[in-house]
This record gives C-alpha cells, structure tokens and sequence, in this order.
C-alpha cells in the first residue's frame, strides 16, 4: 500500500514538473509581448561568439579564394589558346 501510494506521488510529480515545463501559452497577446521583450534584450556574449566569428571570417576567405582560382584558372586557359 505505501509502495503503490510513493508510486503514485512519484508519477503525479514528474508529471507536473513537465507540464511546468511546457512553453505554450493560453494567451497569445502575452506571448507576443514576451518575444517583443527577448528581441529587444541585447544578446549577451557567448563562448561560442569569438569561434562563430572565426568561422565566418574562414568562409568568407574560402569565398575570396575560390574567386581567385576561378580567375587564375580562367587566365591559364585564355593564355594557352584554350
């Protein structure tokens, strides 16, 4: 009988603490006005920031290089008559 009872309370728990959980709003306007509010916060500086800056700095030097090739090979190929 306790067993059965702890069970329960234990179920009943985790299914409160995920339902606490659920991100979806009844009222739409107070969902709106609270993404309003997280778009307006300035972005507070990660970790992640200074290797996402370095990534795009590293495609946008592919890019430049790519170009370059592109450029060479176009020039190799008028100079030998092809």
């Amino acid at each position: 009988m306790v067993r059965q009872t702890v069970r329960t309370a234990v179920v009943v728990m985790f299914a409160l603490s995920l339902s606490a959980c659920s991100s979806k709003t009844a009222d739409p306007e107070a969902a709106q006005d609270a993404d309003a509010a997280t778009q307006a916060e300035p972005a507070t500086p990660t970790v992640l920031d200074e290797q996402m800056k370095a990534m795009q700095k590293a495609r946008e030097v592919e890019e430049t290089l790519q170009k370059a090739k592109e450029a060479q090979d176009k020039a190799i190929d008028e100079a030998s008559g092809g």
